[in-house]
């Protein structure tokens, strides 16, 4: 056997010589490993603006005072004089629910042209086609439509708390997203079908060159109805760095669960070292050196905690499905929450990392004994 496969074997043994322990350590480190990528995941979701399909001629209209004031639809004919400007839409969210108050997902009422903006929410064309035919028609995500096990032609109804009385809507097309990232928990219901009052609008979305937005804004800045027109990437942006103090909370939690995962393993393997203190005292009196018995420990607490990074990344799909469906039931709305590589990899090399700092301690007293008083203890 090769020294290399002899030092394996021996880590093998001293890490599965109380297997009991090391089965709980390693359970420990996926926890708390666990509930870490859990929160990451959370945070990552938090921040995640679909940058992968968001372009930059996605515009989006508001009121310049105030987010809650409304817009018009009769704006739009302006907007599509400025030069640059391709698509205008009206927006509306209609915030209703389905079945209970509890139910609740996306729900927008926009124009047809609101699939030129946002290609992403298209359904295939003959599915858009049927749509655009019935004006109490309905486009729905894969997801949603999956959740409530919805087809296409089934009857929706949808209960208005903006927009007040029942809506009973028909589903026309179910659009799939273009990547993992892209909301497809969206309904999306005809502007028309609602018919707001005065024709008022949430928001304009709008399909143009990115210098245009200036010039949209100047046409209304002397107006009752002020505007701010700006990309959907930067108002996504803008909606997460407004939860700082949430995301802060978060990420004092996931570094408290590091701290718990330091020195659960770190008393974990300083009993270990204890136990194995006989093996290391023979080590050190046939030649082995302290570097070899600090490395020894190293590799015996790297063993035990990468077979516990591994369980927690292997049940981590099944629980993030889990804490979405708690998300959901306690606060509504559809969430979506899935694994991110580099969500991952950063969690694998902090798990590592921690590992290594909580072992370093009981490594170094390890190779810091002297061969006289370790064979002594031995007896």
């Amino acid at each position: 056997m090769t020294p290399s496969g002899a030092l394996a074997r021996l880590v093998l043994r001293l890490a599965l010589r109380n297997r009991g322990r090391a089965l709980i350590t390693a359970l420990g480190v996926g926890v708390t490993l666990l509930a870490f990528l859990i929160l990451r995941t959370l945070v990552a979701s938090w921040y995640t603006v679909n940058t992968d399909i968001a372009r930059s001629d996605q515009l989006e209209m508001r009121h310049k005072i105030s987010i809650s004031f409304v817009l018009f639809r009769r704006m739009a004919e302006k907007v599509r004089s400025v030069p640059g400007v391709q698509e205008v839409s009206a927006m509306l969210w209609f915030s209703g629910y389905y079945r209970d108050e509890k139910t609740r997902f996306g729900q927008l009422a926009v124009e047809p042209a609101y699939f030129a903006i946002f290609p992403e929410y298209a359904p295939p064309p003959e599915q858009m086609a049927s749509y655009l035919e019935d004006l109490s028609g309905a486009i729905v995500g894969d997801e949603l439509a999956k959740k409530y096990g919805w087809q296409l032609g089934d009857r929706v109804t949808l209960t208005g708390t903006i927009y007040q009385g029942d809506w009973p809507l028909t589903v026309r097309g179910i659009y799939h997203g273009q990547t993992q990232n892209s909301d497809r928990a969206r309904l999306f219901l005809h502007y028309k079908h609602v018919n707001p009052r005065n024709e008022h609008a949430h928001r304009l979305m709008v399909k143009a060159d990115p210098a245009a937005a200036k010039k949209i804004d100047a046409l209304f800045a002397n107006s009752d109805t002020p505007t701010k027109t700006e990309s959907v990437l930067s108002v996504e942006r803008s909606w997460a760095s407004w939860s700082a103090a949430v995301i802060s909370a978060i990420n004092i939690g996931a570094a408290l669960i590091l701290l718990i995962l330091v020195l659960v393993l770190g008393n974990a393997m300083a009993m270990a070292a204890r136990d194995s203190l006989r093996e290391y005292a023979t080590l050190r009196a046939i030649g082995y050196r302290s570097r070899h018995i600090y490395t020894l420990v190293l590799a015996e607490g790297l063993f035990v905690g990468s077979l516990g990074i591994a369980l927690g990344l292997a049940v981590a799909p099944a629980a993030l499905r889990a804490f979405s469906k708690l998300m959901e039931d306690q606060l509504g709305g559809t969430w979506q929450l899935y694994l991110n590589a580099r969500v991952v990899g950063i969690a694998v090399a902090i798990g590592l990392g921690a590992t290594l700092l909580a072992c370093s301690v009981p490594a170094w007293r390890a190779s810091r004994l002297r061969v006289v008083e370790a064979l002594r203890q031995v007896a």
